[in-house]
């Protein structure tokens, strides 16, 4: 909640140093901004994703790891060596000199928002200008700085608000809500739909792995990516897109991929099928891929050099400290997807967060009024994956039961 990032941090400030240092860098490049973005992005090349990574994991035609798909291969390429270029709709027009007001939560929690926007500018993924240097780069466009509440994080996670709902006729990057239907089409169509994997894939992942191995010689395990979606650069030459004003005429603006943005799950989406296929293929065990998060099992025997071989072979791809060593775990009782999966008790049940949830959403209600189509639609999503679970693993030897 608001309230606990609020706690988080109270009094950080917006080194002028580090104001100073960037706007020494524009000049230093004529306030040719592109080339700003690149230097920038060349300090990290060396531990980044490239086309000399990706060769050496998939080979030059991407044909080496079984089930990549050539075309995800050939936009991983695109994006090593040009970064993520974002579409727009056709209507769109950089917002310049139409500067968005500070959004409330910002306004209210901008000291603790600013610490994690300066985190990332120190991993060396922002620019921070004033905003009089900012506005003098051709083709800038300006979007409200927002924040979102984050599982098991007090202090949150900095998003952009690119919707443009602060003013009828500004023309936001997500596309207005005349054309942001087309814009997510197009979005689709050029990098691929997103497919997540579901819990009933999760349980029959469990399943396959109980009818080859047996229950007592298996284990639950799990990775995360670190950075996410700031994993993937931009095009330098778009880089100006991404620009949020914050408190005193401080301007950040991203060089790699950021949360609020309509394109970037669907950018991302192609590097999650890869690391799929990849991770597959590596292992002795069975995995899916959700975003950044990796949920797989294996034989208990053969989980160390499972784990050995996805981190190798991950870094080898995105960077060493792209695997987020201090949120891997391994268990015969882990959470995939919001459901606890219990290996000892052959069950599966709401994790502790979302049956507290449903709980709240079953006596939420006034009784003296009539209930709320919502309110019953929420209650309805919760029953209906029980018994679609229940369902599916009919014809399985060993069942995996649901608990609700």
């Amino acid at each position: 909640t608001s309230r606990h990032t609020a706690a988080w941090d109270t009094t950080f400030v917006i080194p002028p140093a580090a104001l100073a240092s960037d706007a020494a860098l524009f000049r230093q490049c004529n306030m040719d901004f592109p080339t700003m973005c690149r230097y920038k992005q060349s300090l990290l090349a060396k531990n980044r994703l490239s086309l000399h990574r990706l060769h050496s994991i998939f080979g030059s035609d991407g044909l080496r790891v079984p089930g990549v798909d050539p075309r995800d291969f050939n936009i991983l390429c695109e994006f090593a060596v040009n970064g993520i270029t974002p579409p727009v709709s056709s209507n769109f027009r950089p917002q310049s000199k139409n500067i968005p007001p500070l959004r409330d939560r910002y306004i209210l929690l901008q000291h603790p928002i600013n610490r994690l926007l300066y985190k990332q500018y120190t991993d060396g993924t922002m620019i921070l200008l004033s905003l009089q240097d900012a506005q003098t780069i051709p083709g800038i466009h300006f979007s409200p700085q927002h924040h979102a509440d984050s599982k098991g994080k007090p202090e949150g996670r900095v998003i952009g608000d690119l919707s443009g709902q602060h003013d009828p006729l500004y023309t936001p990057l997500n596309g207005s809500a005349l054309d942001k239907d087309a814009l997510r089409a197009a979005i689709n169509l050029q990098w691929g739909e997103i497919k997540h994997p579901t819990v009933d894939q999760l349980v029959l992942m469990v399943l396959t792995s109980a009818d080859l191995y047996g229950w007592d010689n298996i284990t639950l395990w799990k990775k995360d990516l670190k950075g996410a979606f700031n994993l993937l650069n931009y095009n330098p030459d778009y880089c100006q897109l991404f620009a949020f004003p914050l408190i005193d005429d401080i301007v950040v603006i991203h060089l790699a991929g950021l949360f609020g943005w309509i394109g970037m799950p669907h950018a991302f989406q192609v590097l999650t099928r890869t690391l799929h296929a990849l991770c597959k293929h590596i292992i002795s065990g069975l995995c899916y891929w959700y975003v950044d998060d990796l949920m797989a099992v294996s034989r208990a025997t053969l989980y160390m050099n499972d784990s050995f071989l996805v981190d190798t072979k991950v870094q080898q791809l995105l960077g060493d400290g792209s695997i987020a060593a201090a949120k891997s775990q391994v268990d015969r009782c882990l959470e995939f997807l919001g459901w606890t999966f219990n290996l000892d008790t052959r069950t599966i049940t709401l994790c502790e967060r979302n049956m507290n949830k449903f709980v709240h959403a079953l006596f939420s209600f006034n009784p003296t009024e009539k209930i709320s189509i919502s309110h019953i639609q929420r209650l309805a999503s919760l029953m209906s994956r029980t018994s679609i679970l229940s369902r599916h693993m009919r014809p399985y030897t060993h069942t995996l039961h649901v608990i609700t």
